[in-house]
């Protein structure tokens, strides 16, 4: 009250205490432009390749890390090697490894009959003929039929083969037993069930038409808790 001090830029601090009559730029200079557009701070410094304000990294390969913390000036593979050539066309591993006749990575197991299954697992080399005998000729089970129990387990081959739009196949069971007949695709995925439940003893049948599927080869296995047996069809579109 009653002094003459004056507030030129209107700012609410007297020019007396505010040695800026106007403003401050975010460097505190009054007045100022501020930090340029080609520089990152006050000082007048630029990012580098790096985006560091004022250091002095590069990035050779433009992969936005440093190449003093990023080992690799370049691209890591597949197999996590600097500018290599990853997995090799034959093989099916970065180690070199390949498939075994059983589709298996670095495997040493055989398919001799080329049915799709290793020999270490499915028992029969060959076919089971429609009295569930390995490699036989269909008439071990032929006096069975007359008595409608077959003697053991059995799954014929598929009829016809290859097939468009189904195919049948025929089953014996040779006393009361849960049974499952499971489908698989060439890469041993379940695509569909057609039968699990408990039989009597006997002689079936069932008609397989496949719903949206691609042509191809597939897998039909019949299993019981004693026996597992394996066919294989091919669908044709």
């Amino acid at each position: 009250c009653g002094g003459d001090g004056t507030d030129a830029d209107n700012d609410g601090i007297c020019d007396d205490i505010d040695n800026c009559v106007g403003e401050y730029d975010e460097c505190g200079v009054c007045n100022g432009d501020g930090i340029s557009d080609d520089a990152c701070d006050c000082d007048g410094n630029i990012l580098d390749e790096c985006g560091v304000c004022g250091g002095d990294g590069t990035d050779a390969d433009n992969d936005g890390i440093c190449d003093d913390i990023d080992n690799c000036v370049g691209e890591y593979d597949e197999c996590g090697v600097c500018n290599g050539d990853g997995i090799s066309d034959d093989a099916c591993d970065c180690d070199g490894n390949i498939l075994d006749e059983c589709g298996v990575c670095g495997g040493d197991g055989t398919d001799a009959d080329d049915d799709g299954i290793c020999d270490d697992i499915d028992d029969c080399v060959g076919e089971y003929d429609e009295c569930g005998i390995c490699n036989g000729d269909g008439t071990s089970c032929l006096d069975n039929n007359f008595n409608h129990i077959p003697e053991k387990f059995f799954l014929s081959d598929a009829y016809p083969n290859p097939f468009n739009p189904q195919t049948s196949f025929n089953y014996g069971i040779p006393y009361y037993s849960k049974v499952s007949i499971k489908i698989y695709n060439s890469i041993g995925q379940i695509i569909d069930i057609p039968v699990n439940e408990f039989h009597a003893p006997g002689f079936y049948s069932f008609i397989w038409n496949p719903i949206n599927l691609s042509s191809g080869i597939y897998y039909i296995q019949l299993a019981s808790d004693h026996m597992i047996i394996n066919k294989k069809t091919i669908y044709l579109k």
